[in-house]
């Protein structure tokens, strides 16, 4: 099973960063900015007509055989670029999510209070072509208290097992569109660590990488590859 790991491509809410080095005024599921939209469709152009920077095959595309996403709207939105390129389906797979769930701050207390992120009624207006594979109900998908760091490595075991549950042993090709925050743990998890704090590995926004779990081994190919966008549509 080969597996390719894609940072959802720029959103709002790092586009304010960027600006400001501030979280002030963060959105709880920001939307792509203006350049997040336009790497989003560079990606997915790449993954329809480019080829696996590693092969030797010109082969073009990506034999992508399936396509997930994590229930963020930045993740989803990226995903649905590459889902139309392709014309192959998006589906949710909610613990790919980022670190700390839905959450807004409150300015006054400090406090991470959860937020319920996008509604059924909301998928079904916005990207009618999403399979929600039931984590998505008509209150939300979240609903509950933020996602403290302990629980994130127990989160990415979790996902580690399930995708080897679902694709291991088999010749599936899957990509995920998921998170930087997230993509650490799920390092931890693949490399059977408990953690790997306080190192961290960058992941530019429509940032690829690649792992082959194989029989005996789990190789990591390549890591954040975005040598396919123009170096002024990059950004962290």
């Amino acid at each position: 099973m080969r597996l390719y790991f894609i940072r959802h491509a720029q959103s709002e809410n790092n586009a304010l960063y960027e600006r400001t080095g501030s979280e002030n005024g963060r959105s709880d599921d920001a939307r792509l900015s203006e350049l997040g939209k336009v790497q989003a469709q560079h990606l997915a152009e790449f993954i329809m007509n480019g080829f696996d920077p590693t092969e030797k095959s010109n082969g073009k595309g990506f034999a992508f055989t399936h396509i997930y996403c994590s229930p963020m709207y930045r993740a989803i939105a990226t995903g649905t670029y590459i889902s139309q390129a392709l014309g192959q389906p998006l589906k949710v797979w909610k613990d790919w999510h980022e670190c700390g769930g839905m959450y807004l701050t409150n300015p006054i207390t400090g406090k991470k209070e959860p937020r319920p992120g996008i509604t059924l009624t909301q998928v079904r207006e916005w990207f009618p072509e999403l399979l929600t594979e039931g984590y998505i109900k008509e209150d939300g998908w979240w609903n509950r208290p933020f996602e403290e760091d302990g629980e994130r490595d127990v989160r990415a075991r979790r996902v580690l097992k399930e995708l080897l549950s679902r694709h291991g042993g088999t010749d599936d090709c899957v990509a995920v569109v998921s998170h930087a925050g997230f993509y650490v743990h799920f390092l931890t998890a693949v490399m059977g660590l408990e953690s790997l704090r306080p190192l961290w590995f960058r992941m530019h926004n429509a940032g690829i990488s690649r792992f082959d779990f194989e029989t005996e081994n789990t190789v990591l190919v390549f890591h954040n590859f975005v040598s396919y966008l123009p170096p002024d549509l990059r950004s962290v």
